[in-house]
């Protein structure tokens, strides 16, 4: 058996030399260190360049029609839409949703512009809530027939208790409401803490 270098000294209970850390292993884990901060560099520019595509923007708008049409049970058609992912912001143009009207009629829906704030709840279920929400110029065609039917689509899916809530704020501008083709200004469904 060799004996330890000059300067080690003896564990307890002489289980064996106890040896100073080395140098190497040092460099070895700092380079590792700065080697994982320049792919995550690296990765993290990708992804800012790729939420800037026009794929991108395609994919979560196509994601939008069809959570939006799985919400409301409604068709839906969106004429623009426009993401700021690391901002959390959604801008929306010219929003239709077609409810059970014939397709001659007015549909159910249509909003100006859409802008959405989102928040993430939790990052690790990754759900992801409504800050704020504003519309502009929604204008809703509600159709009441003889028989007490109505045009209003009926969503597909269950909402939770949680999901569909807006909790800091919510601003309707310029809003119409129509009822059995007539147009009037005069409902007023806000509550407290809307604009």
């Amino acid at each position: 058996m060799s004996d330890p270098p000059a300067g080690s000294t003896t564990g307890p209970l002489d289980e064996g030399p106890v040896w100073p850390a080395p140098r190497k292993r040092r460099r070895v884990l700092l380079k590792l260190f700065l080697l994982f901060c320049v792919f995550s560099l690296i990765a993290f520019g990708l992804l800012g360049w790729y939420v800037t595509t026009d794929s991108f923007q395609q994919r979560v708008r196509r994601y939008v029609i069809a959570s939006a049409e799985k919400l409301t049970g409604g068709r839906v058609e969106l004429g623009e839409l426009h993401t700021i992912p690391f901002r959390l912001r959604v801008d929306a143009r010219n929003l239709v949703i077609h409810g059970r009207e014939a397709p001659d009629q007015t549909p159910f829906l249509s909003v100006d512009r859409v802008q959405a704030e989102l928040k993430i709840v939790s990052l690790l279920s990754t759900t992801v809530g409504l800050h704020t929400l504003a519309l502009e110029h929604p204008v809703a065609h509600i159709i009441v027939s003889a028989d007490g039917t109505t045009n209003v689509p009926a969503p597909k899916a269950g909402l939770s208790s949680a999901q569909g809530q807006v909790q800091d704020q919510m601003c309707i501008r310029d809003r119409l409401y129509a009822a059995a083709g007539t147009a009037s200004g005069a409902f007023d469904c806000r509550r407290p803490g809307f604009r």
